[in-house]
């Protein structure tokens, strides 16, 4: 602060002091939580927004650190609370990504925009429904904050939540409205990326709220059950079950449930799938005229186990 004082009290051009990597005095006063030495190089009429290569302003690289002190003397001497960086990230995207409470109502009572996206389309709330941030995706809900609002490739909040098995998360997300079966570009919905990933408490909170069980993906018709058999989700595959999910209904190429759990090896949900009427004589659409029953496939790939439970079975 004392060699600062005196480079301003000679009149030092800090316009003129930028390191190698782009920054000045100011962006390192910033990050180091110096809040008075950000303020007195405002009043040298240092820019307050100065960007680096990055386009990180010290607002941003202030917000980042934690430090709400910096953030008020950028305020004051008039750094802009909603500037971009490279991918359109604002200091109120970090403070969200963050979790910083009291930072995110400190940009909220000093007009940071609460619903403006990235260049990717994410917005606060998808942010905070990535991270697992249940308090501050309440927040920015109460702040009027889209549910549904996706990113790219149709990514909703639910959707990030349900894939990362945030079951509050996804309650909470439920409970305003979102809609529990917007899919992606490739058709997934919250059920099957919960489903794809074993997350049973997301999977059954989905199925008590009466999303749609039979759904399909785009490119070749997989249901939330046919994902989960083909990733050997076994919990996912029992909740859908009892949740009356069609065990037969099959995907392009004729391949039910069990066909694909067979195929992967997967005795235990070759066994649940059984256990609910999943169909032993089904023959998956061959293009030579000859279909495969789930045995056949089973012993086709060598999956000796699985061969067994179904012989048995049958």
């Amino acid at each position: 602060a004392e060699a600062l004082a005196y480079l301003l009290s000679a009149r030092a051009d800090t316009a003129r002091m930028v390191s190698d990597t782009g920054w000045a005095p100011i962006h390192a006063s910033a990050v180091l939580g110096h809040s008075y030495s950000v303020g007195q190089l405002c009043l040298a009429r240092a820019d307050p927004n100065k960007a680096t290569p990055c386009l990180e302003t010290p607002f941003h690289l202030g917000v980042a650190a934690g430090h709400q002190d910096v953030a008020q003397a950028l305020i004051v001497g008039r750094g802009d609370v909603n500037s971009k960086m490279l991918g359109g990230s604002t200091p109120f995207h970090i403070a969200v990504q963050t979790n910083d409470m009291g930072m995110v109502k400190f940009l909220i009572a000093n007009f940071a925009q609460v619903l403006i996206n990235r260049d990717d389309g994410s917005s606060p709330l998808f942010l905070a429904a990535e991270k697992g941030h249940v308090d501050m995706a309440r927040l920015l809900l109460d702040k009027s904050a889209d549910p549904d609002l996706a990113s790219m490739y149709l990514r909703s909040p639910l959707i990030v939540a349900a894939e990362a098995g945030y079951v509050e998360m996804v309650r909470l997300l439920a409970d305003s409205s979102a809609n529990l079966n917007k899919p992606m570009n490739d058709g997934g919905t919250p059920l099957s990326v919960a489903a794809a990933q074993g997350h049973v408490e997301v999977v059954q909170l989905l199925l008590s709220r009466g999303c749609d069980k039979e759904s399909r993906m785009v490119r070749d018709g997989r249901t939330a059950l046919i994902v989960a058999a083909q990733r050997g989700q076994e919990g996912a595959v029992r909740a859908l079950c009892h949740s009356r999910a069609d065990v037969n209904r099959a995907m392009a190429g004729g391949w039910s449930p069990l066909h694909v759990a067979a195929q992967q090896g997967f005795e235990r949900v070759a066994a649940a799938l059984c256990d609910h009427g999943a169909d032993l004589e089904r023959l998956s659409d061959d293009m030579a005229g000859d279909g495969w029953t789930p045995l056949l496939l089973a012993a086709s790939e060598g999956h000796a186990k699985v061969a067994e439970v179904l012989y048995q079975r049958g």
